[in-house]
């Protein structure tokens, strides 16, 4: 049916002669044009709808992704009101970018539009809307030429202005008062599929069908924030921030005149204590691998560390996910906050002022979501730092051959912004090498010019080089520059921690907890890097932890039939020990591994080597079988037992289990191969201890 303008007699409820600017989107034979403009926070407010206020809009046919597109959430949208548009909040200068609105008409048979106006010689009329503007295109084609500037004034009781892009940043605006909307602007796009204004089509479509049609495409096509861009870029993702406290903020290291226990200078942001200098972590992309090249872990290494130990410390320091809890289900919605916060003790201070539990009382009393202020967020990184930063610090540079690698880029004064600079254009060099000519010779220019400029500033390119082929000797062959042997340390030291054996430990070999008052988790990792180091230092040439590390058979009738590879069946493969197991089921039989090179040196520290060689060895079967026997009439000889019992058999989890996963590749499974095959690892271990 055709709709036809009426003017009425009764007021117009219109917006104000909005300033515009015309242009216009070409590809092919298609052509979207678009109108440009500034409008105040206030006019934003007033003026613009969501994609859920439009109920044709709404009710239309969706998928469940595109659903997901158009959900507006409402917990994201306080938070931007609150935490990023709040002035008392305000940390750091905040803006918004355009957002895309396309005018909708409603569905009425008849309409009202704004009076023409004078301000140019040229007017439309499109249903309720008008537009005047300047110049035209042509005699033949008379809409708005690009550039020409105009107005647009529209009847707001007859049009959806509906916010295809930025629904998020609209939402937010719409939270805030008269006052918060008084000093900003926003840039917005006008877009109306008509053919009088230059809109160009190849088939007839509903202009409903247009609008869905971009609205999808802005949201599909934008490309998604990378796991890693997230976790270095967002304030208000409580995990990016805990994961950013272990990383300085910048790639430059600026060394005090202090040392920390290995020897390393502490750096001015307290790297080598409580975080690390940024240019040893691998921070340029999607990357967990550092088995080659100059860094030490990565910054997805990190964010793994840091969900492994939020779920395993003891219910205490839960991780923070409040985004992802549903605020209209008000009892369980606060009662899950509270559960969730209460394990922050220092932040939730619940009878002061300036701590979490004030605001989330506040959201509680008047029902409203609840937001972390930056103020807050700051609060829970200092808490978590002083936890677990110098822990986490301490577990990844402590074994001696990280130690080796951070030696190195310290005496080749490495670590700084050239080098980073030029060893973040080689590796992408690397990656695009069988990529099209084009990608190929845009990234090997531009390493040529990144090379050229630290020429200039008398930087040696050879000595770069030099030190990358030194770095990866070191590297080669090692177990902790693999990812899987990184997380099995990792989870051997958590396994450590759930014990809640510090002071009984403590006492047993000879420590004084006092040296850990300021951070007494570091006892366990002391507990477990320790015994790996001595290991190390004992056989510098075969050391055990390399991929190559093999053991003596004890007895060849029982263990001849499996490798002999000390990492076989956990780090490696099973059946094909020169090949890498990444899986976590590997890294977790890893870390039983771990903690039982941790038990077996300190029980031959604390009852002599020739009595405890003795001992272990006459009664490692009956540990196997997880049956108490003399060995735990010892001093630490029930945690060297359990060690053992957790390498063997149980058939209910053999999975996790390294010595039984590693018999299990027999067809016809025997436990005492799997015995004999630990009973080969711990005589090792008792070897290396000797000499």
């Amino acid at each position: 049916m055709t709709k036809r303008r009426v003017l009425g007699d009764g007021p117009l409820n219109v917006t104000q002669e909005i300033d515009i600017t015309f242009g216009a989107f070409t590809v092919g034979k298609f052509r979207v044009p678009f109108m440009s403009s500034i409008l105040r926070f206030q006019q934003v407010a007033e003026y613009l709808n969501l994609v859920t206020d439009d109920p044709k809009y709404a009710m239309q046919n969706w998928s469940i992704s595109e659903l997901f597109q158009r959900e507006v959430s409402q917990n994201r949208v306080h938070d931007i009101a609150t935490n990023y548009l709040n002035p008392l909040n305000a940390r750091r200068p905040a803006f918004f970018n355009s957002i895309t609105v396309v005018l909708n008409l409603k569905d009425q048979e008849t309409f009202r539009p704004p009076t023409e106006s004078d301000a140019y010689p040229y007017n439309k009329v499109f249903g309720p809307i008008h537009i005047s503007y300047q110049t035209q295109q042509s005699d033949k084609e008379t809409y708005p030429r690009n550039g020409t500037y105009g107005t647009i004034q529209w009847n707001r009781d007859e049009v959806y202005a509906v916010a295809i892009d930025g629904q998020h940043r609209l939402a937010s605006i719409k939270q805030l008062d008269d006052n918060q909307r008084e000093k900003s602007d926003l840039s917005v796009i006008f877009i109306l599929f008509e053919k009088d204004l230059g809109f160009h089509a190849t088939e007839e479509k509903d202009k409903l069908h247009w609008m869905r049609s971009l609205f999808i495409d802005l949201n599909k096509h934008a490309v998604p924030v990378s796991r890693t861009r997230n976790l270095l870029l967002d304030d208000n993702d409580p995990t990016a921030r805990f994961v950013r406290t272990l990383f300085s903020n910048s790639l430059q290291y600026r060394s005090t005149n202090k040392k920390n226990e290995l020897g390393f200078f502490i750096g001015e942001d307290n790297e080598f204590l409580t975080c690390l200098p940024l240019d040893l972590i691998d921070w340029h992309g999607e990357k967990t691998k550092i088995n080659e090249g100059p860094y030490i872990t990565s910054i997805l290494g990190l964010d793994w560390i840091l969900e492994r130990i939020l779920k395993n410390s003891n219910n205490k320091y839960k991780k923070i996910e409040i985004y992802s809890l549903n605020p209209d289900d008000d009892d369980e919605y606060y009662c899950e906050l509270e559960n969730v916060f209460s394990s922050w003790p220092e932040s939730w201070k619940e009878n002061e002022d300036d701590g979490i539990h004030q605001d989330y009382k506040y959201a509680k009393d008047n029902r409203i979501p609840f937001v972390l202020t930056q103020e807050k967020i700051e609060l829970l990184c200092n808490e978590f730092n002083k936890v677990w930063g110098p822990t986490i610090v301490r577990l990844l540079i402590t074994p001696q051959p990280v130690r080796n690698v951070i030696t190195e880029r310290l005496n080749s004064k490495s670590i700084s912004p050239e080098f980073g600079q030029w060893y973040e254009a080689i590796a992408n060099k690397e990656e695009h090498e069988k990529s099209q000519t084009h990608i190929k010779e845009y990234y090997a220019s531009k390493l040529k010019n990144v090379e050229e400029e630290l020429r200039k500033n008398n930087i040696n390119i050879a000595e770069y080089r030099a030190l990358i082929k030194k770095i990866n000797e070191q590297k080669k062959d090692s177990i902790f520059f693999l990812l899987v042997g990184q997380r099995a340390l990792i989870l051997a030291y958590l396994e450590l921690v759930k014990t809640n054996k510090l002071s009984e430990w403590a006492g047993a070999i000879g420590k004084d907890l006092s040296d850990y008052s300021d951070v007494p988790y570091n006892f366990y990792a002391d507990y477990l890097l320790i015994p790996i180091n001595e290991y190390y230092n004992k056989d510098l040439k075969n050391n055990v932890f390399t991929k190559s590390s093999k053991v003596k058979r004890l007895d060849e009738k029982f263990t001849g039939n499996i490798s002999n590879h000390f990492w076989a069946g956990s780090l490696l493969v099973r059946d094909n020990p020169l090949q890498v197991d990444f899986s976590f089921a590997a890294a977790k039989r890893g870390s039983k591994l771990f903690i039982l090179m941790a038990h077996v040196y300190w029980f031959v520290k604390v009852n002599t080597y020739v009595k405890a060689k003795s001992i272990v060895l006459k009664n490692y079967k009956n540990c196997f079988d997880q049956i108490n026997n003399e060995l735990t009439d010892y001093i630490l000889g029930k945690e060297l037992c359990n060690a053992i019992s957790s390498m063997g058999k149980n058939e209910s989890d053999r999975n996790d289990k390294p010595m039984s996963f590693l018999g299990k590749s027999l067809t016809d499974f025997d436990s005492e191969i799997a015995i004999w095959a630990g009973k080969d690892r711990v005589d090792h271990l008792l070897k290396l201890l000797k000499k």
